[in-house]
């Protein structure tokens, strides 16, 4: 699991509440995951919550999991298991991990915006998903609700693009090491 990013001021003061937390694996894929979490970000399950995650599409039904990509809730007879991980019933969604790797996350639009936009001017394809699109995952804390995406084959070059222009601290792994092990 990639521990969160250091805060500017205070290096590595996430990374020691992060390694202070208590770690449990994950019901559905057995990754290490936080034990307080609502979702395992690996695999979209659902975990221990106190107010229950409801699908998007049948309300009163509770969610089993939201989709790795689009972070759609959604209940037995919506979500889509493929290799252990959910997915919403959009059968595009499973191709775009495939082939798509999240080059960005940010809790804020316009952060993930002025992203997007960057990488587009340098004629880099892009797909920005945000799970404030869905009332069941506005609220997750350990979920950066914005996504921006790019065709896998160019995620070096937009993660060169974003540390040459000071966008990004660090260079990630695919898809921040949440979706790397989708092939």
């Amino acid at each position: 699991m990639t521990p969160p990013r250091p805060s500017p001021k205070g290096e590595g003061k996430n990374l020691l509440i992060f390694l202070a937390k208590k770690v449990d694996p994950c019901k559905n894929c057995h990754s290490d995951i936080q034990a307080d979490a609502s979702l395992c970000f690996h695999c979209g399950a659902v975990q221990n919550v106190t107010d229950v995650v409801e699908c998007e599409q049948h309300a009163g039904e509770p969610a089993v999991g939201v989709c790795v990509l689009c972070g759609k809730p959604a209940c037995g007879d919506c979500a889509v298991s493929v290799g252990g991980k959910f997915f919403c019933e959009n059968p595009q969604h499973q191709e775009l991990f495939k082939q798509w790797a999240v080059v960005h996350e940010s809790d804020f639009e316009f952060e993930s915006d002025m992203i997007q936009r960057n990488i587009a001017a340098a004629e880099i394809q892009t797909k920005v998903f945000s799970f404030r699109s869905y009332l069941g995952t506005m609220w997750l804390k350990e979920w950066k609700p914005v996504r921006v995406l790019v065709p896998r084959e160019q995620f070096s070059q937009a993660t060169d693009l974003l540390q040459n222009l000071r966008l990004l601290n660090e260079q990630k792994d695919d898809n921040h090491g949440r979706h790397s092990d989708a092939e």
